[in-house]
């Protein structure tokens, strides 16, 4: 196992999953649940402007990584101050369970 450079670890992260339950009219709904603040490195990667019914709409795409931990999946978002990123892809650098880099979008208006 490599060690794993903490000092790298330098923003704070929550990440939100969700769990079903049911509103005052006993509708099903996705309750979000934070976690603990996480220590991460995030970096920016690139922008892009896919089309949607014609118009722009202006994404940014980021690297989070963080120490590994169990149950981090694509159904999860990250918050990180006043931006919602998706996360596209969770993988295990290397497979040996020390970090997890996500690869997230931000689009804009989600904020």
């Amino acid at each position: 196992m490599k060690p794993l450079d903490v000092g790298r670890l330098n923003k704070q992260i929550i990440l939100i999953s969700f769990k079903p339950g049911k509103d005052r009219l006993h509708q099903d709904i996705r309750e979000p649940v934070e976690s603990k603040p996480i220590w991460a490195t995030v970096k920016p990667q690139r922008g892009s402007e896919p089309y949607e019914a014609g118009k722009k709409q202006p994404e940014q795409q980021y690297t989070v990584t963080i120490r590994y931990r169990n149950g981090v999946t694509t159904d999860m978002l990250v918050k990180y101050g006043e931006k919602i990123l998706q996360i596209e892809s969770c993988v295990d650098v290397e497979e040996e369970h020390y970090m997890i880099e996500l690869q997230c979008t931000e689009k804009e208006g989600a904020r």
